[in-house]
C-alpha cells in the first residue's frame, strides 16, 4: 500500500512499526525524539492529541498559528522560522484536523527538506491523506515519505480506522526510514 503514494522512497515492512491506533504511533513518535523539556512544534488550531501526550512526555509545546482569514495557509518557510533551539520535532497533519488544509508537494518537500537541514523531525500525520475534498493538487495529501534526501527525518502518522470508516478499528502505524526510530 505504501509503495503504491511513494514511489521514489521505497517502504518495506521493516519500516512500519503497526500500533494500536494512530494515537499510539504519535506517541511514541512524539517519546522517540523529544526528551522531557525539549519542544514539539505545532501548528494551530491543533489536533488536541498532541498537546496531551507531549504534556504527559512532560514536552513543551512551541505554536505556529494560522488563522481563518487566510484559509488556514501554512506557509512552510514561515514554520520552519518558528523553529526554536529546544525543538526538536515538528508534528502537524495534512490534510488538517482540524481545519482540513491540505499542504502542496512543494510545501512538503520544503518542511521535510527544511527540518532535515535544521537535524528537526518532521512527524507528519497522514491520517486523513485521502480525504481531500478540493482535488485540485489531486486525491491524495502528497506524504512526506516521498521527499527525498528526507529520509532520516521524517515521520509518518497512519491509521486505518480513518481510511475504511472504521473509527474502533485500533490498527496505526509509526513509518520511517529511520532504523534507529523504529
Amino acid at each position: 500500500y505504501y509503495n503504491s503514494l511513494c514511489h521514489k522512497n521505497q517502504i518495506t515492512p521493516e519500516d512500519i512499526v503497526v500500533t494500536t491506533g494512530g494515537s499510539e504511533a504519535l506517541l511514541f513518535a512524539i517519546a522517540a525524539t523529544c526528551n522531557p523539556t525539549d519542544e514539539l512544534l505545532v501548528v494551530e488550531p491543533t489536533y488536541t492529541n498532541y498537546l496531551g501526550i507531549a504534556h504527559m512526555l512532560n514536552v513543551s509545546i512551541r505554536a505556529h498559528t494560522t488563522h481563518p482569514s487566510e484559509n488556514y495557509h501554512i506557509d512552510p518557510v514561515k514554520l520552519l522560522d518558528s523553529i526554536g533551539p529546544q525543538t526538536k520535532a515538528i508534528c502537524l497533519a495534512s490534510p488538517g484536523n482540524p481545519t482540513g488544509t491540505v499542504l502542496s508537494k512543494s510545501d512538503v518537500e520544503t518542511l521535510a527538506l527544511g527540518c532535515a537541514e535544521r537535524n528537526v523531525f518532521l512527524i507528519m500525520d497522514e491520517v486523513y491523506r485521502e480525504f481531500i475534498y478540493d482535488q485540485t493538487n489531486g486525491p491524495t495529501s502528497p506524504s512526506a515519505l516521498d521527499v527525498p534526501g528526507a529520509e532520516n527525518s521524517v515521520i509518518v502518522i497512519d491509521s486505518v480506522s480513518k481510511r475504511y470508516s472504521a473509527c474502533g478499528l485500533r490498527v496505526g502505524a509509526l513509518v520511517t526510514k529511520r532504523k534507529d526510530l523504529r
